[in-house]
């Protein structure tokens, strides 16, 4: 989907949804030729990744951004790839993204526009991949999860996300949820034209899934919500 870019004219941010892990390989190649320079090593290129973003991140994000590039006439590059925004870190980016500085470019990279807020949507040009983008083992997964029973569905789940007091266990089943929650979309959509119920089944999970970026949000929890109700 970069490929459409022209890296000349690059607008100050991006929000890129879509496989996070398959659209950060394809965004490297970009910087790479848009660039013609290495990401690694290279100052002026800033990648961020994690399984949440938080207040912290966003202000030192802000921070980094407040100078320019290290080379002269160097486009200022900074990428975030995550499956969860808290809404402070939103409230935070918004700042940053507000008033850009002259040379400063951002990527987000995240399973789905409906983490966002709708006034720190309104900075980004969107990107979103397209269905071919998604893995087909996931694709399978959902449309198993789809076509089960409600109780047949909390047990898939049950491999999924665990009762847990790990803190680097809860953030790796944040992101295995926000991963899943972006194949059960893009299961629904292949069935908007055989199935009308399709339709609210995605409103109901754009409705939760913000949740999910939450500090206190609980993936186990929303699933099994999902679990009953699509």
């Amino acid at each position: 989907m970069f490929t459409s870019l022209d890296p000349t004219k690059l607008h100050h941010a991006y929000l890129v949804v879509g496989d996070t892990t398959m659209l950060s390989s394809d965004l490297r190649s970009f910087l790479i030729e848009a660039t013609g320079r290495e990401l690694e090593g290279n100052p002026d290129i800033s990648w961020w990744k994690g399984e949440s973003v938080g207040i912290d991140e966003s202000r030192d994000l802000r921070m980094q951004a407040g100078s320019g590039a290290f080379r002269k006439d160097t486009k200022r590059i900074f990428v975030v790839e995550s499956y969860a925004f808290t809404r402070e870190a939103q409230n935070a980016l918004l700042k940053t993204l507000e008033d850009p500085a002259p040379g400063i470019h951002f990527f987000i990279l995240a399973p789905s526009r409906d983490l966002f807020l709708a006034t720190l949507l309104s900075r980004f040009f969107i990107l979103e991949s397209t269905r071919a983008e998604f893995a087909d083992g996931d694709r399978i997964k959902a449309l198993g999860f789809l076509n089960a029973a409600p109780a047949k569905r909390l047990e898939m789940l049950a491999t999924l996300v665990k009762k847990t007091d790990d803190p680097d266990e809860k953030k790796a089943q944040k992101r295995s949820a926000g991963a899943f929650l972006v194949a059960l979309e893009q299961a629904l959509r292949e069935k908007l034209t055989s199935n009308p119920g399709a339709v609210r089944a995605l409103q109901e999970i754009s409705a939760v899934k913000p949740f999910l970026g939450e500090t206190a949000g609980n993936p186990r929890l929303i699933l099994e919500h999902l679990a009953l109700v699509l």
